[in-house]
Order: C-alpha cells, then sequence, then structure tokens
C-alpha cells in the first residue's frame, strides 16, 4: 500500500524533474514563472 508520504516524495521528484520539452526547465519553474508574468486572480 502507498501512504501520503510515499505519494508526495512521488510528486516532488516528478514536479522537480527538468524536462527537454519545456527547454530543460521543470514543471515547477514554468507553473511560477507562470504565475510570475501573468496575473492570476484566486477566489476563495
Amino acid at each position: 500500500m502507498i501512504n501520503n508520504q510515499q505519494i508526495r516524495q512521488i510528486q516532488y521528484k516528478i514536479n522537480n524533474r527538468p524536462r527537454a520539452n519545456l527547454n530543460f526547465y521543470s514543471p515547477k519553474e514554468i507553473f511560477f514563472l507562470y504565475l510570475q508574468n501573468n496575473k492570476v486572480a484566486f477566489s476563495s
């Protein structure tokens, strides 16, 4: 059985691994670059 900690470790590895199709940025870096360059409104 997979627990939450193991899922978080897998998520971390996936989201922080550079990708060739992202010009060797990680998905996490692309996400935060997008947020920096675009004004995003969050509603509650």
